[in-house]
């Protein structure tokens, strides 16, 4: 079973903390991980699933990307250029077409946007995450118009941004985003957090 982190925003530590025990609880449980290798939250889930001995698949838009490194860790880590022609195909037009980007010209913009897809559902297309999960305060894409997409804490974007393009995609598919800057979702996970510790250590 998978699930995808994805978040650009700078981390305090009690978040880190937080995303951490979240990422090795699930990784216990079976759970396996994708991410895009964007930002803070990306790099949290990556490495703390790693450490527990879970499944964790970054795909990033290039095969030297924000420290990822394709070719040196096949295991872990996917460069959306190395897909085949048909999977990028069908992740361009999942991704560019919802976003509401319009046409992208530029390579690096085209893979970040695109790479959204597989990051959501798998490197063939064909393996969708069950949830979200992500840290986005309330003005973290203010450059972008955002709606309420009806899950409280997340939101769709109509704008050609990566991020937002995996929660587009994520409505389109009525898969859940999880949002542990919302209240809701944060007390929701943190009690999961201390249930499975419990599980494990009267286990």
């Amino acid at each position: 079973m998978w699930y995808t982190a994805i978040g650009a925003v700078s981390l305090q530590a009690e978040k880190v903390d937080v995303m951490t025990d979240l990422a090795q609880c699930l990784a216990l449980l079976g759970w396996s991980v994708r991410t895009g290798g964007r930002g803070e939250v990306d790099d949290v889930f990556h490495k703390a699933a790693r450490e527990c001995g879970g499944i964790v698949k970054t795909i990033v838009p290039f095969a030297h990307y924000r420290g990822y490194d394709a070719k040196r860790f096949k295991d872990t880590t996917v460069s959306f250029d190395d897909l085949d022609e048909i999977t990028k195909g069908r992740a361009e037009a999942a991704s560019i077409g919802l976003s509401g980007a319009g046409k992208i010209n530029y390579h690096l913009q085209r893979n970040l946007l695109a790479s959204s897809a597989p990051i959501l559902l798998g490197e063939n297309m064909d393996e969708p995450s069950r949830f979200v999960i992500t840290w986005q305060e309330n003005n973290n894409f203010a450059e972008l118009p955002f709606v309420d997409d009806g899950i409280p804490g997340s939101y769709a974007s109509k704008a050609g941004h990566q991020e937002g393009a995996v929660f587009t995609l994520a409505k389109s598919r009525e898969i859940p985003v999880f949002n542990l800057a919302t209240p809701e979702h944060f007390d929701r996970i943190s009690k999961f957090v201390e249930q499975t510790r419990n599980n494990v250590i009267n286990a």
